[in-house]
């Protein structure tokens, strides 16, 4: 098998097993293949080895890591206190991504250590929270990002509060709400609890040890209050036999103008009420079903349950593994990291004034630290206008069809880099391109027209407002060639317009309309870091009207390639 992915299960029969079928998603992924399985139950061992199709099987996790060469492992068992000694023997082998059970671990301090471990060698996690994957939930990121309930202003979250409800559920369940809550609404600014048990205030004396290996646990009644971004609040809540016929498990979300109310799982069921009273026996409007196919649309999708869910979760974890291995290259220059740290007097000044305004959620230092390593990506031009594709394209890679986010967030993103991207430069470049771009005082510039193209020109020599002057003059000229600006795309642009990309005599011109001459960036007999570059053209490469000194690179989907098109040098 071409591309085969090697694939190692880590199970535990009676303590936390396989998951919810952890194990056997991989059959649904042509180019993986199970070729070790570890449990530490004999019988369940031999189980595990006749239903994944007779991998080799071992009684101890670190011994198939140590022996076996994996690409991806699948952490499955429920039991919470193997979870963090697992992902990181797991990480340090070697792996490159890891499909893993929730909830994650038993404390901060562990998540901290698996986090760590996995960022030291850069694997890709993906935890088992199956509605993250739902195509329901991007519909309703898509209604949310356009102001369909209006502003929103408060979450409300339900355990499933059966014979689990309090504090275990709040772990076992929650973790799902939490993870969802959290991916819409952003990280909390604080929070607030309580725990009761038998109507008393939790002490010491109602801790007990959990069940599935959670640790200690107390409360029968649990709930909390979160103070999120941009004044929204959430709200859990979770009672012991408290449950509803059907139960709440859910998360409902209140806006200005509507509610949407959604279940978990993966077609969770959904709906909208456009109803800013929040009164529907009042004024009588009615909730809106949401589906796969968007709002009032019917279902079209079958409920796979679980394991349609583990699909879409493993789907995206070998996605991003292949879209890593793209540009496995690309990484931060820790000379220009250090740089940035030393001469970041000013960029600390402004972290600390907004620290002070309440709207940094992470330590200054550490927000500094993250911000300084964005500063000092190193990649081709090519690679920094692949990796914007998203940008141009409504939210969504159009070369893998990965959504990357909203189509709402991405429109915000654009107009932001239009208005103000290009320090004092902002106005004018707006005025003379009339891309939205973002520059940088390395001299790159990375532009995006919405409807068309991602383009990243790069050239050293920066004017006065600290963008690249050549880099700017040749994004004016692509603009200038191509009729293309920000007010112009169209959300039907006609994609097929790179031609292929064939030898031509030398001295040869492509014809006037070709997107090649227009962009003033096309090898006639090749592409840099593209298609059947010999190194012959080298002496081509400097088409009439694009400045010298100048590297420029153009990322444009095509209906005829896989891959987006590549760049020139001049």
């Amino acid at each position: 098998m071409a591309n085969e992915y090697r694939v190692g299960v880590i199970g535990s029969t009676g303590r936390g097993n396989y998951g919810h079928g952890l194990d056997t998603v991989w059959r649904e992924f042509p180019k993986t293949k199970v070729v070790a399985v570890v449990d530490d139950n004999r019988d369940g061992l031999a189980k595990a080895v006749k239903r994944l199709g007779n991998p080799k099987g071992y009684a101890d996790y670190r011994q198939m890591l140590e022996k076996e060469k994996l690409d991806f492992v699948s952490i499955c068992p429920r039991w919470l206190d193997q979870h963090r000694d697992m992902m990181i023997a797991a990480a340090e082998s070697g792996v490159r991504g890891i499909y893993q059970e929730k909830p994650l671990c038993q404390t901060l301090r562990q998540a901290d250590e698996m986090i760590a471990a996995c960022d030291k060698n850069n694997v890709k996690v993906a935890v088992a929270h199956q509605t993250r994957y739902s195509p329901v939930l991007s519909q309703i990121e898509q209604l949310l990002g356009d102001g369909k309930i209006g502003r929103v202003l408060e979450y409300q979250m339900h355990g499933k509060e059966d014979r689990r409800g309090g504090g275990e559920d709040l772990w076992v369940l929650g973790t799902h709400i939490f993870d969802l809550t959290q991916h819409l609404a952003g990280t909390p600014l604080w929070v607030q609890g309580y725990a009761r048990q038998d109507g008393e205030l939790v002490t010491q004396k109602h801790v007990k040890p959990g069940a599935e290996g959670i640790g200690l646990l107390a409360g029968d009644s649990v709930g909390g209050t979160y103070a999120l971004p941009n004044e929204a609040f959430a709200h859990f809540r979770s009672v012991k036999n408290g449950a509803g016929q059907p139960n709440r498990f859910g998360l409902t979300i209140f806006g200005s103008a509507g509610v949407i109310k959604m279940t978990f799982g993966y077609l969770p069921t959904a709906a909208l009420l456009p109803d800013g009273s929040w009164a529907p026996g009042r004024t009588g409007k009615k909730w809106i079903p949401i589906t796969s196919n968007g709002l009032g649309q019917a279902e079209t999708l079958k409920d796979g349950g679980l394991h349609a869910g583990n699909v879409l979760a493993v789907r995206d974890l070998i996605d991003r593994l292949r879209r890593m291995g793209r540009n496995p290259q690309i990484d931060f220059d820790q000379d220009v990291a250090r740089s940035e740290s030393e001469a970041g007097e000013r960029n600390r000044a402004l972290a600390w004034f907004l620290a002070d305004f309440g709207r940094l959620l992470n330590p200054v230092e550490e927000v500094l630290s993250v911000y300084f390593r964005q500063c000092a990506l190193s990649m081709s031009c090519r690679q920094l206008a692949e990796s914007a594709l998203f940008l141009a394209f409504d939210g969504t890679d159009p070369v893998t069809g990965q959504k990357m986010c909203s189509a709402s967030r991405a429109r915000r993103i654009n107009a932001l880099m239009l208005l103000c991207g290009h320090y004092d430069n902002s106005g004018q470049f707006a005025f003379e391109v009339g891309f939205p771009g973002k520059s940088g005082v390395g001299g790159g510039i990375l532009a995006s027209v919405p409807g068309r193209a991602a383009i990243a020109v790069w050239s050293p020599g920066l004017n006065r407002a600290g963008t690249s002057l050549l880099g700017a003059r040749a994004l004016a000229e692509i603009a200038q060639r191509t009729g293309w600006s920000a007010a112009a795309a169209r959300a039907d642009a006609d994609l097929d317009f790179w031609p292929s990309v064939q030898p031509s005599p030398a001295g040869a011109r492509p014809p006037a309309g070709h997107l090649q001459h227009q962009l003033g960036a096309a090898a006639h007999a090749g592409l840099e870091a593209g298609v059947g570059d010999s190194g012959q053209s080298r002496n081509r490469l400097a088409p009439e009207g694009l400045p010298p000194d100048c590297v420029a690179g153009a990322a444009v989907p095509t209906r005829h390639a896989v891959e987006p098109a590549a760049i020139c040098r001049s």
